[in-house]
């Protein structure tokens, strides 16, 4: 910590110092050229000269490029009413919410608070993101992700989006596209935000923000500081804010097309005894246990939207010390904290232990599971009437362990960057730029309040002496071991409780390295124009270490283990553009444009060595009114670190036993696969009927050192009409397609599951290898997902866009209005993967969270210092997933539960107001969200692997909301 402590004072530093030293460089010369900023509240803007558009780096006057662009101001991001730019972009097309504080699965716990994007559905980690065209370090170590919220929000000027390949022109990880975040570069003065949010007619989802920003041009303009903090608290939203639907327990079984309501835990705070002739309540021992009356309801202890705290401090200084030599520093350091809670940890006799190495959290070959183990009834805390014909082996128990207090997770993120470099002008109109960037990301993890297994299995070895009552074992009474008494609400004293807890710290570290040179200029002219070219090459380090403590990493404890590793990998690109005129103002070819753009990328993992990446991109306009453009290219990403290098993480998911329901007649070839276990014969031989305990499933994830780059193959072409004839009038259309080979992904734990007990030859396959049982009763213990270069992925659709401005003078009415409107159909979502039998296709297009449409729609109205805006989007129907579409119909049910979700409508106001008070720069607004309180539809455990308390996040789990805020400027 004091390292990075010590990097961000050097870097803060060096800015210091170029601020002092640059009044003394300053030669004549003219101003920056920079892209104009957007907010209503900045200074007047000059006229844009040249700029780097997103997708390449030819200085060009405009966005007509050849793949599809999206832009969205910082005025528009204002007015959605978000805090979280995800959500903010997710209303553009192709673009959706990657990981969120909204609705996070207990799956992605070492994630909760982060706020990432995901282009086309290909995943986060296949969608780049830039800070001024510039790569920056990822903020998670599970794999390569840049979360939104770590970049200022005061310094955001504008994002650019482009939802093609880019590889070609910025490198591995931009298979999906790019999104660009453009920092403000003419604000001048002080900027002042404030914003204030909470959820109406119910309690909870409260946030508060500010942000102050302060830019200044010195030394007759030629230098340029621009200074900003930003502030961010959401308090986060309870499942008891939302009442009986969010803390409901209640699990579909789409098997049989039934509903087990309440899905409750036999894990009960007082203990449950001999298989539930004996529980505990408040009013004591009680016989004759009931699940759907006498069952824990651990829902009510879930967070809908985890608490996070963000801090954001930037700086950036540019000076001119003449045309051809422009040195410039960036600095962006944040600071996030978010928590997580879950209900108090549950425990049974066989719950089992799998000996790891204590440093690297690898299983030691040979060593077998342990079980806790069954209580004796010789045991001086066991009550008589449960002791009375206990059998030899001992008491089998569940227990949930309720006065150690509920689990916290809690994540203490820090991410420092610095870039820093000069650029200039050469002779004619040669663009150069040298810069170097460094990225620190820092993450300290603590769990709290998990249970030391080993310990507890001491504790339960008790026996009564002259003194009073001891932990059995002399070594562990050495150790500090205390009796433990499970028998009963409140029982377990806070000695014992402190004996058995376990906190686990988990850190992990990623540093990046980037040193990239380019420069862009005129080669020659053409009859239609400039041959324009870019030249350069980048360096590139990653590393990254992380870490757990031992007892943890031993497997000692409930805690999700996250075995360590410390590696790392470089890559060294070069990299060129061609922008080729062809014809200009010619019949039916007004503009005729083609791009062409190559890298090679050489990488020290030796799977994947030297690539190369190319793109081919046409931009035709017959007439000025209608412009043509199409784009073909590769893309590549190379494995990451985690994906390289991690051991098997713990990691946990909601999954349906494919053999839950099974009895001894039960006929077909999963049901006898599964009769196969010996665990599950066991549990059919004496319930009659195996029947899953809990939904929620330990699914490791680990690394594969094998793993190669994942290539894809990337077209898009499509249309933009923008008549004279109607000013201000804008369609447009795209398709895309993307098929990514060698897809770096990891079989699904539904895949896993039916590929193992389907197969007529028994379960002595390579999936099922994946899956451990407890070897006692069959209950499932964890599904294995380790990384592989899968088959292929192939997406496709249609995006189309238009928007339209206009003045209401010309009809006699006062103001001007703006109308737009975003359509996407996605025509294609799907993985092929090899199974048992040949080639198999996972489909998720149509699925719930996956729509096949998307449609937003906005119009806007200005009239005088007002504005007013109307904002509505669509999902359209969904299904629970496809398979269970075809195994409805196998299994003929006439009226399938839970399988079909109509369509869903959102709908956003926002007004403000700029109020004429002299000598402030003044601008107050509010807003509804979720105008109608449409929280989507009402989705149970098992009907969808997504479901967070019944909501899908993309629906709207916080229902209706109100928000207010201001922005001032001196």
């Amino acid at each position: 910590m004091e390292q990075f402590k010590q990097r961000l004072l050097t870097g803060a530093a060096f800015l210091g110092a170029a601020v002092v030293a640059a009044p003394a460089l300053a030669q004549e010369s003219g101003e920056v050229s920079v892209a104009p900023a957007t907010s209503a509240l900045d200074a007047p803007q000059e006229a844009a000269g040249d700029i780097v558009v997103t997708g390449s780096r030819i200085r060009s006057q405009g966005f007509d490029t050849a793949v599809p662009t999206s832009v969205m101001s910082s005025e528009d991001i204002a007015s959605t009413g978000f805090t979280e730019l995800s959500q903010v972009l997710a209303d553009l097309p192709g673009v959706s919410v990657g990981d969120s504080n909204i609705g996070q699965p207990t799956a992605n716990i070492q994630n909760a608070g982060t706020s990432t994007v995901n282009l086309r559905g290909l995943g986060s980690n296949r969608t780049l993101v830039l800070i001024d065209g510039r790569r920056t370090v990822s903020n998670a170590a599970n794999r390569n992700v840049v979360s939104l919220n770590t970049i200022p929000s005061g310094f955001v000027d504008r994002v650019d989006i482009i939802t093609g390949a880019a590889s070609a022109i910025y490198g591995s990880d931009a298979i999906a596209g790019v999104v660009n975040i453009i920092t403000r570069s003419k604000l001048e003065g002080l900027r002042l935000t404030a914003r204030a949010g909470t959820s109406l007619g119910a309690s909870g989802n409260d946030e508060v923000s500010a942000s102050a920003t302060f830019g200044h041009k010195f030394a007759d303009g030629r230098g340029y500081l621009l200074v900003g903090v930003d502030y961010e608290q959401g308090f986060g939203l309870h499942a008891s804010d939302r009442g009986a639907r969010a803390s409901r327990s209640w699990t579909f079984r789409p098997t049989t097309n039934t509903i087990l309501e309440p899905d409750h835990s036999s894990d009960i705070p007082g203990g449950y005894f001999r298989g539930g002739a004996f529980y505990f309540d408040e009013d004591g021992m009680q016989t004759g246990f009931d699940l759907a009356r006498n069952g824990y309801n651990d829902r009510r202890h879930d967070w809908l939207i985890s608490p996070r705290k963000l801090i954001n401090y930037a700086a950036k200084l540019n000076f001119e010390v003449s045309s051809a030599f422009k040195p410039f520093v960036q600095i962006h350091y944040s600071q996030l904290d978010s928590r997580y809670a879950r209900a108090p940890i549950g425990v049974r006799d066989t719950t089992q232990v799998l000996v790891r190495d204590p440093e690297t959290g690898i299983p030691v070959p040979g060593a077998p599971f342990f079980n806790v183990g069954r209580i004796s009834a010789s045991n001086p805390f066991v009550p008589a009437a449960i002791a009375a014909g206990a059998p030899s082996s001992g008491i089998n128990f569940r227990r949930r362990f309720d006065e150690l207090g509920a689990r916290q997770i809690l994540n203490d993120r820090d991410t420092l960057r610095i870039w820093a470099g000069f650029n200039g002008t050469l002779a004619g109109d040669w663009f150069y730029e040298v810069s170097y960037s460094h990225g620190e990301f820092r993450q300290d993890q603590l769990r709290t309040n998990g249970v030391n297994l080993f310990n507890l299995r001491n504790a339960l070895r008790a026996q009564r002496t002259l003194t009073g009552v001891q932990c059995i074992d002399a070594a562990a009474r050495a150790d500090g071991c205390v009796p433990i008494n499970l028998f009963g609400v409140g029982s377990i004293t806070p000695e014992a409780a402190d004996y058995i807890r376990a906190n686990s710290v988990f850190k992990s570290r990623l540093t990046q390295q980037v040193v990239q040179a380019y420069a862009t200029g005129t080669l020659f002219q053409l009859p239609a124009g400039p041959l324009s070219m870019v030249v350069g090459g980048e360096y590139r380090r990653e590393h990254g270490s992380l870490k757990s403590d031992r007892a943890t990493n031993s497997g000692y404890t409930t805690n999700a283990g996250i075995p360590g590793f410390d590696d790392g990998f470089n890559a060294k690109e070069a990299f060129v553009e061609l922008s080729l005129p062809l014809f200009r103002e010619q019949p039916f070819l007004h503009d005729l444009n083609i791009d062409l753009a190559g890298r090679f990328s050489d990488y020290s993992q030796k799977n994947v060595g030297t690539v190369f990446s190319y793109r081919a991109g046409i931009n035709w306009a017959p007439v000025r009114d209608l412009r043509f453009r199409a784009a073909y290219g590769t893309a590549q990403r190379a494995p990451d670190l985690a994906e390289l290098y991690s051991p098997p993480r713990d990691d946990f998911g909601t999954l349906i036993d494919i053999c839950s329901g099974v009895t001894a007649t039960t006929a077909g070839t999963v049901a006898a696969n599964c009769r196969r276990d010996p665990g599950i014969a066991a549990t059919i031989a004496t319930a009659g009927i195996f029947e899953q305990s809990s939904t929620n499933v330990s699914s490791p994830n680990g690394g594969n050192p094998g793993v190669k780059q994942e290539t894809a193959n990337t077209l898009t072409a499509g249309a933009v009409f923008s008549p004279r004839g109607l000013r201000g009038l804008d369609l447009a259309v795209d398709y895309y397609h993307i098929k990514v080979k060698g897809a770096i992904d990891s079989y699904s734990t539904d895949v896993i599951m039916r590929e193992c007990y389907s197969d007529s030859n028994g379960v002595n396959n390579a999936f099922c290898g994946f899956i451990t049982r407890n070897t006692l009763d069959g209950q499932l213990q964890q599904v294995l997902q380790l990384e592989q270069n899968l088959n292929s992925s192939v997406v496709s659709g249609i995006d189309a866009q238009a928007s339209y401005r206009s003045r209401l003078d010309n009809i006699g009415l006062p103001g001007a209005i703006d109308v737009k409107l975003r359509w996407s159909h996605a025509l294609k979502n799907e993985t092929t993967f090899i199974g048992l039998n040949g080639p198999q296709i996972d489909d998720d297009n149509g699925e719930i969270n996956r729509p096949k449409d998307v449609l937003v729609g906005q119009l806007g109205y200005n009239v005088g210092p007002m504005r007013f805006q109307w904002r509505a989007r669509y999902y359209g129907p969904t299904v629970s997933s496809i398979e269970r579409v075809r195994d409805a119909k196998a299994a003929g049910f006439a009226d399938p539960l839970y399988l079909y979700y109509k369509g869903q409508w959102r709908h956003d106001l926002y007004v403000s107001l700029r109020p004429d008070v002299p000598g402030v720069n003044l601008q107050v607004y509010a807003g509804i969200s979720n105008l109608f309180n449409n929280t989507g539809p009402d989705v149970p455990e098992g009907s969808t692997g997504i479901s967070s308390n019944g909501y899908i996040s993309a629906y709207g789990i916080a229902g209706r909301s109100f928000y207010a805020g201001i922005t001032t400027k001196f």
